[in-house]
């Protein structure tokens, strides 16, 4: 119990009450910042905010956040219809809005954690006349980042994504097994290398052990572009209905959100993809009608990058040439072409889903698609949904690139050549495309 009196150092700005580091006086800049986040979160509005470098933005952002989300916590806004409402307990924790805390790499989230374990003042949540809770945190980073297995930790990329995956379907990997011991011996703050460090103690995984604690946590630090792609944001489950989204260190936004409704495919890709559906379809699975339509589309987009790459000559690719359709043209030729248009999107993301829920529930030891064909089909499905919903209202923002270029490929004893990647790109222009999801979803931004 929190009986003995804590030092705190509380400010009164917008109208609420917001707990400072103690002994420290916010710079100007730094009460600026609060009070405009604070009037965002009051009338549910989004703001921009600029602070010049050095001013403690960071630190800004978290005070007020955090003391506007306790403020809600300990008085909960009261229900409009007050009959049978009865005696509701005390000891249950409030619902509250999470903020997602988001900045452009994990090693500038690692430096707002830090900026938290400096603020003990908001580790505890209540107090006098009120039930105490302590603040719940996570941080959510890729298997890369987390993984302790060492079977499985020194794999890169996809393949230590499909080796995880196959352990834990198995029930082979005691750290999955051991979540639970790992989040009981986390503290409230700390950064993915205190889970890695503590889940290597204690033999539980942190990347599991991340996710399983963003229920309950009051604040989630990500990368941003983990809650604008709405790929990773899916595959990580991610909900910002409700929620508080901070971005820190902005200036990337508008390029992250472009890339969060375009996709490159290499022709290598597509064919990689192409020969997994078909391998699929060979085995006759209950999916077998999805993988069909899939490879429908995947082939048309396959067809269509070797022609038009095939007609790119030498000279085209040294002069950076490429093969370009516009909004319209471009939507004509996705259908035309590929099988693709507003009428079956729907149709064709049932597929994905299905086929995505078959290879999350196969029992171990059946055959499923490899993960990195299922992800190209997913970006390229994700991407004309982007483009063609809604009677083609972002139609116009998209450019359809069929692109090839030289690159360097390196052969065994020093050797290499120069191979030629042809890529088909669906360039989204307009970075409002994807973060209006955002915008529309969340409290505030």
């Amino acid at each position: 119990s929190s009986g003995h009196l804590r030092e705190e150092n509380i400010l009164s700005i917008s109208g609420y009450k917001v707990k400072f580091p103690v002994g420290k006086k916010p710079f100007p800049a730094q009460f600026s910042v609060m009070a405009q986040v604070l009037r965002a979160l009051h009338q549910s509005k989004n703001a921009l905010i600029e602070s010049p470098t050095g001013t403690g933005k960071t630190l800004a952002l978290l005070c007020s956040t955090l003391s506007w989300q306790q403020h809600h916590i300990l008085t909960p806004p009261v229900p409009a219809k007050t009959e049978n409402c009865g005696r509701s307990s005390t000891k249950k924790m409030p619902k509250f809005k999470k903020i997602y805390f988001t900045s452009r790499t994990h090693s500038q989230i690692a430096q707002v954690v830090n900026a938290l374990k400096r603020c003990p003042q908001f580790l505890v949540i209540g107090g006098v006349n009120t039930p105490v809770h302590s603040l719940k945190t996570t941080t959510l980073g890729s298997r890369q980042h987390y993984c302790v297995n060492p079977r499985v930790a020194k794999s890169t990329g996809g393949d230590l994504n499909e080796k995880c995956k196959s352990l834990v379907e198995k029930h082979q990997c005691e750290y999955r097994n051991s979540v639970k011991k790992l989040i009981s011996a986390t503290p409230p703050v700390w950064d993915i290398e205190d889970l890695v460090t503590t889940g290597a103690e204690v033999h539980g995984c942190p990347y599991y052990a991340s996710r399983d604690m963003v229920d309950a946590a009051h604040i989630v630090f990500a990368p941003y572009n983990y809650l604008l792609d709405p790929v990773i944001r899916k595959a990580m489950d991610i909900d910002l209905n409700g929620t508080v989204v901070v971005i820190d260190e902005a200036h990337n936004v508008e390029d992250v959100s472009r890339e969060a409704a375009s996709c490159d495919l290499s022709q290598e890709d597509l064919l990689f993809s192409v020969e997994q559906l078909q391998r699929m379809i060979d085995l006759n699975t209950a999916e077998v009608q999805h993988y069909r339509q899939l490879l429908t589309i995947v082939q048309g987009v396959l067809d269509f990058v070797n022609e038009r790459g095939d007609s790119l000559t030498l000279k085209d690719i040294e002069d950076g040439k490429k093969n370009t359709h516009s909004g319209i043209s471009a939507a004509a030729v996705l259908k035309r072409r590929c099988g693709i248009h507003e009428e079956n999107l729907t149709s064709l993301r049932g597929c994905v889903e299905a086929v995505v829920t078959a290879s999350n529930e196969q029992d171990p030891d059946s055959e499923t698609i490899s993960g990195q064909a299922l992800t190209l089909i997913n970006k390229l499905v994700t991407t004309c949904e982007y483009m063609l919903s809604h009677d083609l209202k972002n139609v116009e923002s998209f450019r359809l690139v069929i692109s090839a270029s030289k690159v360097w490929q390196r052969q065994a004893r020093g050797r290499g050549r120069n191979v030629v990647v042809r890529k088909f790109c669906l360039w989204c222009m307009n970075p409002a495309v994807a973060f209006e999801e955002v915008a529309r979803l969340s409290h505030s931004v």
